[in-house]
């Protein structure tokens, strides 16, 4: 039985390379749009929009359709898997030697890394399919497996990406709005949005801040109001402060961002909220064509219901990844 042990890991690693070629196969059918491809799990932005996009969807058919290739064509795949973990390596040196100049994340290493090893070991280890009687479990196993992975997945790119500093010196900071109490005081997620987004305008890395944010239902102030008072009180002038308050939800947030920049003449922003909403925010971000950065508030305590916003982010995140709808519009 030890003997086949070591078939697990292997099937886990190929599932997850199934997932990824999902995701990119998906990704790249509605990223026909001009903007870069692959953000979610390696970076080709320094690459021709065609060019990402071809071996992109080269790879996704590839390695889901591993079982019917020749022993030439797999080997194509191989290669392009290996080159594609090489890409995640450079890429993810390349954000070890940013730490150095000042890039702060929890997180030792980049999602890249991993991302490079099991690239490299489904390259090495992955065999020509050899044809077995059909049976249902195997087939129940090969869908049933990355889909389950996927959710995992999911939470590890928005965890490992939240938790990312990537504040610079910018145009302006756009602070996402959170829930205002019955008594008017800003809530705890609130008031750390506005805190954080004072230290960068009090640290000069930007000069205007975007409060956005809506009145809801039970609110007895609209959402910017109260972050206006707060920012108030925390030093910032009102000339420096510019309220949103049609930031219904984040991606009204962004596209207002987005409004505001054109007419304001803006070439970057940086985009403040918790650690488990800022990949999405990046991805609404870029599908809208703005040039940004996420920085994650600091929090003055952990919030209580940390689990349950982090679990319905990841599904959020999934949902928005694929509706057409988050596009530039």
């Amino acid at each position: 039985m030890l003997g086949h042990l070591w078939r697990v890991p292997v099937a886990i690693g190929v599932a997850l390379v199934d997932v990824l070629a999902v995701v990119t196969l998906v990704n790249s059918g509605l990223e026909m749009t001009g903007r870069p491809a692959g953000w979610f799990w390696v970076d080709l932005r320094s690459l021709p929009d065609g060019f990402a996009q071809t071996l992109l969807i080269a790879f996704g058919i590839g390695v889901l359709g591993r079982r019917w290739w020749s022993t030439g064509v797999l080997d194509g795949v191989r290669a392009l898997a290996a080159w594609l973990a090489v890409w995640c390596f450079l890429d993810a040196q390349r954000i070890m030697m940013l730490a150095d100049k000042g890039l702060a994340s929890t997180f030792v290493i980049p999602m890249s890394l991993p991302t490079a090893l099991l690239l490299l070991a489904w390259a090495v280890g992955i065999r020509p399919h050899v044809p077995r009687p059909a049976t249902w479990r195997p087939r129940l196993l090969a869908v049933a497996v990355p889909s389950l992975l996927l959710i995992p997945a999911l939470l590890a790119h928005a965890l490992v990406f939240g938790e990312t500093d990537y504040r610079r010196a910018a145009d302006a900071a756009v602070v996402f709005g959170a829930r205002v109490h019955r008594d008017g005081a800003p809530s705890l997620s609130l008031a750390d949005r506005v805190r954080t987004g004072v230290e960068l305008y009090h640290a000069g890395l930007v000069r205007t801040l975007v409060l956005s944010g809506a009145h809801g239902d039970d609110e007895p102030i609209c959402e910017t109001e109260a972050m206006r008072r707060l920012a108030l009180e925390m030093g910032v002038p009102e000339e420096a402060l510019v309220l949103d308050p049609d930031g219904r939800n984040t991606l009204a947030t962004v596209r207002n961002a987005r409004d505001l920049s054109r007419e304001r003449g803006w070439r970057s922003l940086l985009l403040v909220s918790h650690d488990w909403h800022l990949a999405r925010i990046k991805l609404f971000g870029e599908r809208q064509g703005l040039r940004c950065y996420t920085v994650p508030v600091r929090e003055s305590r952990p919030l209580t219901r940390y689990r349950f916003l982090v679990a319905r982010e990841a599904a959020a995140l999934l949902y928005y990844w694929l509706h057409p709808g988050t596009f530039a519009g």
